[in-house]
């Protein structure tokens, strides 16, 4: 790559330091040369500990939501490219780098998302990612065949975008109480022109690990699809039979399904005894 565009790169964060500490050691050995890019932090917290070498936004705790934060983050961002990254992931080396080649090699295209895996994860945490979540899993990756597809599904633990596009959909929505607001921005950028999903800007997301922690997702996605439906129904493309489809009980019950073949102890996952004669 002869011209490296200038991208900031954002994350939004709060009680995780650990796993924020590990995010940004990953984006310290992109093969990108570190003068073309800048991280933006936006951290919600009453105890402020900026991070060496970012840009660091402490917010109140008020809760506002990831729709929110990440609107902070956009105000603080600078140059022609911003990409996303969750504070519990880890990027490849050459994540940035991948993520950024196709918004370089076409001016058409608006967004790009990446390939989103787990590694040293758990049977729960492998089924997690066979059955498409966090960011499409496995099932974006294996669809892709090493390919670019196009897209209209870019989750903001792994993707890129224009700004121009993002400022003109408006940016993320500050009200967004229960997520979804990435999902709702890449469907807008989509609208105004091509956005790809790319399997070679990879990420590796900390998985949940436990059945409890999985069915609380569920329901905060659940009710982040009926929010979705209800406030953006032209945009959302959700429909009734979309919120069966991705019920929190089938999905659950698929992930306890597949556990319990590959003989995942379930009780133990959600932390109940067994009964014991």
């Amino acid at each position: 790559m002869n011209d490296w565009p200038f991208v900031s790169v954002l994350i939004s964060t709060k009680d995780r330091r650990p796993d924020l500490a590990r995010a940004l050691a990953s984006l310290a050995v992109q093969d990108y040369p570190r003068d073309h890019f800048a991280i933006v932090v936006v951290e919600e917290t009453a105890a402020p500990a900026p991070p060496a070498s970012v840009t660091y936004v402490p917010i109140p705790r008020e809760g506002r939501g990831f729709g929110y934060t990440r609107a902070v983050a956009l105000r603080h961002a600078r140059g022609p490219l911003v990409a996303f990254i969750d504070d519990d992931c880890i990027a490849e080396p050459s994540w940035l780098r991948e993520l950024i080649a196709p918004l370089q090699a076409d001016r058409d295209i608006l967004g790009v998302a990446g390939a989103v895996r787990v590694r040293a994860a758990g049977a729960l945490g492998i089924c997690e990612n066979i059955l498409g979540f966090p960011g499409g899993g496995l099932n974006y990756l294996v669809r892709a065949g090493g390919r670019l597809v196009d897209t209209q599904y870019l989750s903001t633990c792994n993707c890129a975008y224009r700004l121009e596009a993002l400022q003109r959909v408006g940016g993320f929505p500050e009200i967004a109480p229960f997520g979804g607001e990435d999902y709702l921005v890449g469907r807008r950028v989509s609208r105004l022109g091509r956005c790809v999903y790319t399997p070679h800007a990879v990420v590796y997301h900390k998985p949940r690990g436990t059945l409890g922690a999985d069915f609380r997702w569920f329901i905060r996605r659940g009710r982040q699809e009926v929010w979705l439906l209800r406030y953006y129904p032209d945009v959302s493309g959700l429909r009734a039979r979309d919120l069966v489809r991705t019920s929190i009980v089938l999905r659950a019950g698929v992930v306890a399904g597949i556990a319990r073949l590959i003989g995942f102890p379930i009780a133990g996952a959600l932390g109940v005894k067994p009964a014991v004669d």
